[in-house]
Parts: C-alpha cells; sequence; structure tokens
C-alpha cells in the first residue's frame, strides 16, 4: 500500500478594503499575548520552511484519516510560537500535525512597519491511498 500525504495551509482572507474607509487590524488575546489575525489590512504570512508531518503507525493502520486544523501564532520572527487543535480525526492525527507545524517558518507579519506576533489557521489533510 502506497502512503500519501498532503500537507496544506488554508487561508481565508476575511474581507476586502471598501473605497474611502480605512482598514485597520483585528487583534486577538492568546496563550502568548496579543497577536493580529490575518485578513483586511494584514498580509498573510508565507511558509518558508515546512517538515511533513508523520502519520502515525496506529492511525495509518486502523484507516484513520481526514483534515486537522488548527490555529497557531508565529512571532515576530516567523517562529510557530503556540499551536491549538481546533478540530481533527483523532488526537494522534492533531498531535502529529502540531509536532510539524511547529517546526515550520513563515514569512514576518508587519502592522505599521513593525513585526508583529499573527494568529493564522492551518489545516493539514492525512490521506492514505
Amino acid at each position: 500500500m502506497k502512503t500519501l500525504l498532503l500537507a496544506s495551509i488554508i487561508v481565508t482572507l476575511l474581507g476586502c478594503s471598501v473605497a474611502g474607509q480605512p482598514q485597520t487590524a483585528e487583534w486577538a488575546d492568546t496563550p502568548v499575548g496579543r497577536a493580529v489575525r490575518t485578513g483586511v489590512g494584514v498580509r498573510t504570512p508565507t511558509v518558508l520552511s515546512r517538515v511533513a508531518p508523520e502519520y502515525p503507525k496506529s492511525e495509518r493502520d486502523n484507516g484513520t484519516h481526514g483534515l486537522v486544523r488548527l490555529e497557531v501564532v508565529i512571532d515576530e520572527d516567523g517562529k510557530v510560537i503556540h499551536s491549538q487543535i481546533l478540530e481533527a480525526p483523532s488526537q494522534a492525527l492533531g498531535e502529529a500535525a502540531i509536532r510539524a507545524v511547529e517546526q515550520w517558518r513563515f514569512s514576518r507579519t508587519k502592522v505599521s512597519g513593525s513585526p508583529v506576533k499573527v494568529l493564522f489557521p492551518v489545516a493539514i489533510n492525512f490521506r492514505v491511498e
């Protein structure tokens, strides 16, 4: 049996500018301090380096598959400093996704020219074919 693991980042821009109305960043409190949400007026961080998640053998053998949705906080230097599972087919797949994503590196996110922490959605699809 061939194993295929796909990792992808899902980003939804939360809106667009309206003529004549200034756009402001939306901030959120996180366990590691305040962070800006991606969306209107905030450039989405780019993945600079990515580590593929390991598919846990027990989950693969059981046929467990599906989408893991995470919310991560990326610091001012592009490092993931906090991860939270929002949805996962199993705890093991969620934890595997976190272990991988915490090794990813992103471009810096800036607001008014200064690097800031950013709250960012990530989705990883585990699939056996």
